[in-house]
């Protein structure tokens, strides 16, 4: 029988031996999943490429060491430095946003701003509603609680009140010697790509989210002969279905344009930046002289491994309007799906024989001298999206040609001596040249 201190020194001797052996087991167990641990990062290290690697020393040095880092995202620094400037990085807040507005869809004034010029007021906005336009010049600007007006020094520091500013606002403009003041607020509205004009007067596309009408408005006489219709596109933007988007106003003008018995059409591109592919490929359908009967090549497009691939447009509606000419205005602003549909409506024209089409290229004035030229964005961008974050960036994939002649116009831009059909506007008045050719 065990007397009392036997009986505590085995008890004694067992939970300590108890107690060592659970000690050596954590310590194996957590030496074991440490040796996992760096045996996976040292795999997974070596198994990247010898960039990764580097990029990934970079950015832990720069996260736990860079001065001030707060608020710099190291994505956006990344993609600015090793992509071109056509390439772009999205949060998946940002490329929301960014979707929004390719169906057409914004929330704004609706005006751009270069230095203190107005240089854009976009259709159907606020600010375009209360009759503001492009080419004035912001001296102030004040909110609405605001007594005395802000001196507008430059477009960084109108941007940020734009941006800030919930309520109405009043901006001075000046035109020239006229000075005028406009008043309106931040809205969400449906932009209007399309403004068309002939002899009976001008209209463009009016309304909200459940509709867009094709509208009259007083506006600048643009002094148009018998049998000529004029047609503005701003972008190749608005997916929506019907006159929401930007292919279903482009069609709506131009049934105005057949029924008010024109002939003779001018296609405003000047300044159109460019936008979507599929847009591109809709509206060419309106405009190329193709006699297949069926869907055609509107663009080629060459990938890094050098295959080729074309986009097609639908089924030609081009004999539909019976076209007895076709002048496309385009300016150093006019790109990317612009040039490309310049491209499109000139090889069709030429290959059909039906010589209708003409160009008509204002000029650039340079230190150099004045040019004439587009602006030769001739590539193409497509989206990866991170199904894991959202996240999405933007690359460059492709460079793009014209369907049949495989021109491409890549930093070169549209001008003269690529086709006789493309001509430098030295006659001022962009449209009443267009009418003469």
């Amino acid at each position: 029988m065990l007397n009392k201190n036997s009986l505590r020194n085995k008890i004694k001797k067992l939970f300590s031996s108890n107690l060592i052996k659970q000690i050596g087991i954590v310590i194996a167990v957590t030496v074991a999943c440490a040796s996992i641990f760096f045996a996976g990062y040292f795999v997974n290290y070596f198994a990247s490429s010898k960039q990764l690697r580097s990029i990934r020393f970079f950015l832990d040095a720069y996260e736990e060491y860079y001065y001030k880092q707060e608020g710099v995202n190291f994505v956006d620094v990344l993609v600015e430095g090793a992509l071109d400037e056509y390439s772009e990085y999205f949060t998946k807040e940002e490329f929301q946003a960014y979707e929004q507005k390719g169906e057409g869809v914004r929330v704004g004034f609706g005006i751009g701003i270069s230095g203190r010029k107005i240089t854009k007021v976009l259709g159907n906005s606020p600010a375009e509603k209360i009759g503001l336009t492009a080419g004035g010049e912001v001296l102030a600007f004040k909110n609405f609680d605001s007594q005395e007006f802000t001196v507008c020094e430059n477009d960084k520091q109108l941007n940020d009140f734009l941006n800030q500013a919930n309520s109405l606002i009043t901006l001075k403009v000046a035109y020239g010697e006229e000075i005028k003041e406009f008043s309106f607020s931040k809205e969400e509205y449906i932009e209007n790509y399309v403004f068309y004009s002939d002899s009976t007067g001008n209209y463009r596309y009016v309304g909200n989210s459940e509709q867009m009408n094709l509208t009259k408005y007083t506006g600048e006489k643009l002094n148009l002969n018998e049998g000529w219709g004029y047609l503005r596109f701003t972008a190749f933007n608005g997916k929506a279905d019907g006159t929401m988007g930007g292919v279903g106003q482009f069609a709506g003008a131009l049934e105005l344009f057949k029924q008010n018995g024109n002939s003779k059409i001018i296609i405003d591109l000047r300044s159109n930046g460019g936008g979507y592919l599929s847009i591109l490929c809709d509206i060419a359908s309106y405009l190329c002289n193709d006699q297949s009967g069926k869907s055609f090549v509107c663009q080629k497009k060459e990938y890094k491994n050098g295959n080729i691939a074309e986009s097609y447009a639908p089924k030609s509606k081009y004999n539909n309007y019976g076209f007895e000419k076709i002048v496309i205005l385009v300016n150093s602003s006019t790109a990317s799906a612009s040039e490309a549909l310049v491209g499109a409506v000139l090889d069709y024209d030429k290959f059909s024989n039906a010589n209708i089409a003409r160009v008509i290229i204002d000029p650039l004035i340079t230190e150099e001298g004045i040019e004439y030229r587009s602006f030769g964005k001739g590539i193409l961008q497509s989206t990866c999206k991170n199904p894991l974050s959202g996240e999405v960036i933007k690359l460059t994939t492709a460079g793009v040609f014209w369907p049949l002649s495989n021109t491409s116009i890549h930093k070169t831009g549209i001008n003269p001596t690529l086709d006789k059909r493309i001509i430098a506007n030295t006659y001022g008045d962009a449209i009443a040249f267009a009418q003469t050719m």
